[in-house]
């Protein structure tokens, strides 16, 4: 019998698990492996009940940018093939929170345009640095690095200046990766605009919601309705080799062992260390992972935040005002999970200021100080909380520093010698670390790479990174 084994059941491993699922006869063994108790990885909704009734606190992704992207469509086809469309709350193009972000500098919240036509009342403190910023890089001579790669905050600061690093850039930078762009590597994110500048071309930087815990539960639930399906969860992956019979082996914790004709390793690179003995490859030594503390906040009656929108951003420029990543105004962004009279606003903690925040301290009680003391000095929401919910997201989101992607060609040519040609890759530390991004690397890897016929008799030798590496312009 033809087995798959997928190492991980967070979103990506679960939802090569549904595309596997759809693909292959029911002869065909597919085994999810997860180490901790639950599926779903970083999407977590927990339902909290208050003295006013129950309430939702979401610790992870809550809402899903739709559009016209192959990751907008993949998810978009995930959500219609789990039949989850009454689930889905779209979101009016129109309303306060599609429109208004704003960004935390000078002690006040500045809100960013968000068309032209709002450039019409002027530019907020934080934005007024991007009118000589522009105006410097249309004037500025050619200052291209000789490297091969730089950090964002080199990148932002060489091209427009460091006030729109410091204002702006680093504000964004924090809410996607909770990193600083002084670690975050411009080859690897801002690639069509890194590459524009090596070519001597200029650009012009321009301009569903919430199913999450719904979507890997569901996924979850009719993947173990398949008779071909096996979904393990309390089963830590301890190592990988090549058994007697050429196929792959996984063992994991507890001694079971594992055979698969092919293995799709979803893991993130922080839990594969050890895993392969010791080869190794900068990848996994070099890859951090940002750690993340997320509290959410409710308080009795509607309208408490004092601005409508989906929330705000901290920059580098305002570290001395504010402790925190960001706020999310929850109960504008999702105003439909308000069943009773409360608003919702979610403290995000952490990051490149982890140790610096918390220290040996008690994480969960100093992050309950921090998010409190931050909602009363910067939204001046003042009383006592309904409820707190703490919510610390340990090396949670891969940091793609400088030179992510000379070492991203070096995973995928290491990957394909891996198990005898039997492992490929999927997950956050490659195609981008955002639900859509999970899902269509998934997806993609598995109807356009894997050869689902040929399994059992010959190995893939395929690393799952070929449509990422293509899209930087590298051999596959």
């Amino acid at each position: 019998m033809t087995a798959i084994t997928v190492l991980g059941g967070g979103i990506s491993g679960l939802s090569t698990a549904w595309y596997l699922a759809q693909k292959v006869p029911t002869n065909v063994s597919i085994k999810v492996i997860e180490a901790s108790s639950r599926v779903g990885g970083w999407i977590r909704t927990d339902r909290r009940h208050t003295p006013i009734g129950e309430i939702i606190a979401e610790a992870g992704p809550r809402t899903l940018r739709t559009g016209k992207s192959p990751d907008a469509l993949s998810v978009l086809e995930l959500v219609d093939d789990l039949d989850l469309r009454s689930h889905v709350i779209l979101s009016d193009a129109q309303s306060a929170a599609a429109r208004n972000r704003y960004i935390y500098y000078d002690g006040t919240l500045n809100r960013m345009p968000s068309s032209l036509s709002s450039l019409a009342s002027g530019l907020p403190a934080a934005a007024t640095c991007l009118v000589g910023g522009v105006w410097r890089d249309f004037t500025r001579k050619s200052n291209t690095p000789v490297e091969n790669d730089e950090s964002v905050h080199e990148f932002i600061g060489r091209r427009f200046g460091q006030k729109v690093d410091d204002n702006l850039a680093s504000a964004v930078m924090h809410g996607i990766y909770a990193a600083d762009t002084k670690d975050l590597s411009a080859r690897a994110l801002l690639y069509p605009f890194w590459l524009a500048d090596r070519m001597g071309k200029r650009g012009v930087i321009s301009g569903l919601r919430k199913v999450a815990r719904t979507l890997p539960d569901e996924m979850a639930k009719k993947l173990r309705e398949r008779p071909n399906v096996e979904i393990s969860t309390g089963s830590k992956v301890v190592a990988a080799r090549v058994g007697a019979t050429g196929k792959a082996q996984i063992e994991v914790d507890g001694g079971r062992v594992i055979e698969s004709d092919h293995v799709v390793n979803t893991l993130p690179l922080h839990a594969m260390q050890g895993v392969f003995g010791s080869d190794q490859t900068p990848m996994l030594d070099h890859t951090p992972y940002s750690s993340v503390v997320v509290v959410n906040l409710t308080y009795q009656g509607k309208g408490r935040t004092p601005v409508d929108g989906f929330g705000y951003l901290v920059p580098r420029a305002s570290q001395h005002e504010s402790r925190a990543l960001g706020v999310v105004f929850d109960s504008c962004a999702l105003p439909e999970q308000d069943t009773c009279d409360v608003t919702r606003v979610t403290v995000m903690l952490g990051g490149p200021r982890f140790k610096e925040l918390f220290g040996s301290k008690d994480v969960e009680a100093e992050a309950k100080l921090l998010a409190l003391d931050t909602v009363q000095r910067e939204l001046g929401i003042r009383g006592d909380a309904l409820d707190v919910h703490v919510t610390v997201g340990t090396q949670c989101i891969p940091t793609y520093t400088t030179g992510y992607v000379d070492r991203l060609q070096q995973m995928h040519e290491w990957t394909k010698r891996q198990l005898n040609g039997r492992m490929s890759l999927v997950g956050a530390a490659y195609g981008g670390p955002a639900v859509p991004q999970c899902v269509n690397h998934a997806r993609t890897h598995v109807c356009d790479h894997l050869n689902l016929d040929t399994l059992s008799q010959s190995p893939q030798c395929v690393s799952g990174l070929e449509e990422i590496i293509k899209a930087f312009d590298l051999p596959a």
